[in-house]
């Protein structure tokens, strides 16, 4: 037995049940067109570009950072050594000016030197005339007394003119004695002062290796 028609009326669509209606959808939605793979493909390249840059220069910011920071404390090291450089500058020029003060001291010695060592050479040329001279006095006294011996040999008594002689040759004797004994004298101190002359001058030969070795 067939099943009944409906009947339409005019001006009026057939009533659809739910099982027409998804049918429906899924016809249309076979007939629309599919979105290719391309467009999602591009789509995903488009926000990958975009947001990679962003992401680019997070990375070189945190890259950078501690080489800023690297950068910083080598800057700071290097401004501590410069400024321990300055100081050591300080101290050469200060210890320039007191190798310039020492030179100048040397100099002065060195003239004192000089001058000791022109006084010690005078004072040897007197020394050897001053022997020269008393030298000459012992022959002088030598011949007197040879002469009172010979007059004491060959007269048998002179009285009182003999004894006067005798006293003079006597005092001539003991004022030779005394500028022997001066002459020894001054010799000790020439020789001392040579020794202190000689004694200068090893200390400026120290001094002067010393401000050598500070130049250099």
């Amino acid at each position: 037995m067939a099943p009944p028609r409906r009947i339409v009326r005019a001006g009026k669509a057939p009533a659809r049940d739910a099982d027409s209606v998804l049918v429906q959808r899924l016809f249309k939605a076979r007939s629309s067109p599919a979105v290719p793979e391309s467009s999602i493909s591009d789509q995903l390249r488009t926000e990958t570009a975009q947001a990679q840059p962003e992401t680019a220069s997070e990375h070189i910011l945190h890259q950078l950072i501690p080489l800023q920071l690297q950068q910083s404390r080598q800057l700071e090291a290097l401004s501590l050594h410069i400024a321990g450089i300055q100081r050591r500058l300080d101290s050469l020029d200060s210890l320039q000016e007191r190798i310039v003060m020492v030179e100048r001291l040397l100099g002065r010695v060195g003239c004192l030197a000089e001058g000791t060592m022109d006084i010690a050479v005078k004072t040897r040329e007197e020394l050897d005339t001053t022997a020269a001279t008393i030298a000459e006095i012992w022959t002088s006294v030598d011949g007197t007394a040879r002469v009172v011996d010979e007059i004491d040999e060959h007269v048998g008594g002179l009285g009182r003119q003999g004894d006067k002689i005798e006293e003079t040759v006597d005092i001539i004797e003991a004022k030779v004695d005394s500028v022997c004994m001066t002459v020894d004298d001054v010799y000790s101190k020439c020789e001392s002062i040579e020794e202190v002359v000689t004694g200068t001058e090893d200390a400026l030969d120290g001094i002067r290796e010393m401000v050598n070795g500070l130049e250099g």
